[in-house]
């Protein structure tokens, strides 16, 4: 393990774990050397197998508080203890393998009445903190590797206009900056039907010069395509994108969402050298924009159907429902096939109004075939009848 250093910008100490994650410390070198050496300590320990898994959860627990935000590390926290609590927390990790952990997830179905996205996403702890153990030395091998978890429910719900009406003025009438900056990341959501997490990313360098598009490079799918995601942008969406892009070049900063904060100046920063990310604010991640979506959804009593993905699935119901095809849509959310689209949103066809429309459209286009075609056999046999009387 390296050892610590002084990170200026953060005006902090930190050193990095073997995976190259950096890990925060204390502004004070004496107490942060300390840290470094327990730590150092607890994971020179070798796993026996005597060794409970409650004290492995507590070393990667100690590791995460420092790399999430306090209400992810909640969550992580609360999914481990409720795996801890059912498993045995003082059996040993070599007890531990995939029948157990589907036994538990089977568990928070029948007896807590989870969904299956919030069983997954508690599954995704557990098989994440099995990674960290295997990575960092502490078991010799991952029994957790290749664990399958459950589909996430489909999205179905759409944002309704009332609902979205309801939290645009109760953002855009507060005092708080944060609170009109989220109000941004909600019009951003319906104008584009992107995803949360992709909408945080939006950058200046990269929107198009043209303004009609925002090629993102970090995004959910990046390590499987290997090419940036296009955000398209209709014309109001264009015109709130130039906004925070000219704010965000007086700022001197590159994300376009950011909270208010964070705005001092670096301490080891030269009176020339240009700002970090950070200086202008704090930027947004996909995890603090659903906290604050959360917070906006207790105050004002709304569904709890009402999540920030509904904005996605209204905007390709949308566009499916006006006429547009599949693979339009899917390559308008960014997906690399239709197969998605597809299967989601095959309900549409079943829709009166829908199908109604597009046999409308149809026998449209067949009249209007059929009028040119007779307008067509007119002129022939009008030029055929003028060949004749020459």
């Amino acid at each position: 393990m390296r050892k610590p250093y002084w990170f200026a910008q953060k005006n902090c100490w930190y050193y990095k774990t073997k995976s190259g994650k950096a890990i925060r410390l204390d502004p004070d070198k004496d107490t942060a050397w300390q840290l470094w050496a327990d730590q150092t300590a607890a994971r020179a320990r070798v796993v026996t197998v005597d060794t409970p898994l409650s004290d492995i959860a507590e070393e990667f627990l100690e590791e995460q508080v420092h790399l999430l935000t306090d209400a992810r590390f909640k969550a992580v926290a609360k999914a481990l203890a409720s795996f801890l609590n059912h498993f045995g927390a003082e059996r040993s990790w070599y007890d531990l393998d995939k029948k157990a952990v589907y036994q538990w997830l089977q568990f928070l179905k029948e007896k807590e009445g989870f969904k299956n996205g919030t069983r997954r996403n508690y599954g995704t702890v557990v098989k994440s903190f099995a990674i960290w153990a295997h990575r960092e030395g502490r078991i010799s091998s991952n029994s957790l590797a290749g664990l399958k978890l459950p589909s996430s429910d489909r999205r179905e719900t759409q944002a309704s206009i009332e609902v979205h009406s309801k939290v645009m003025v109760n953002l855009r009438n507060s005092e708080n900056w944060n609170d009109r900056v989220m109000a941004n990341v909600l019009a951003l959501l319906k104008l584009t039907g992107a995803r949360p997490s992709t909408i945080v990313e939006l950058s200046a360098k990269e929107v198009a010069r043209d303004g009609g598009s925002v090629f993102v490079r970090k995004h959910k799918t990046a390590e499987k395509t290997k090419k940036p995601m296009v955000v398209y942008l209709s014309p109001c969406a264009r015109t709130l994108v130039r906004v925070l892009k000219e704010a965000a070049e007086r700022k001197g900063v590159d994300r376009l969402l950011r909270l208010a904060g964070e705005e001092k100046r670096d301490k080891g920063r030269k009176r020339n050298q240009k700002p970090s990310s950070q200086e202008g604010g704090r930027p947004f991640t996909a995890h603090r924009v659903s906290d604050f979506f959360q917070r906006i959804r207790k105050t004002l009593d709304l569904p709890k159907d009402a999540i920030l993905y509904s904005y996605r699935h209204s905007f390709a119901t949308r566009g499916l429902t006006a006429g547009l095809d599949i693979a339009t849509v899917a390559r308008m959310l960014g997906h690399q096939s239709i197969q998605m689209v597809a299967q989601v949103y095959s309900h549409l066809d079943q829709e009166d109004l829908h199908m109604a429309a597009a046999a409308a459209r149809v026998g449209q286009a067949e009249y209007l075939s059929g009028n040119q075609r007779a307008g067509e056999k007119k002129s022939s046999q009008g030029e055929g009848a003028t060949n004749e009387k020459r």
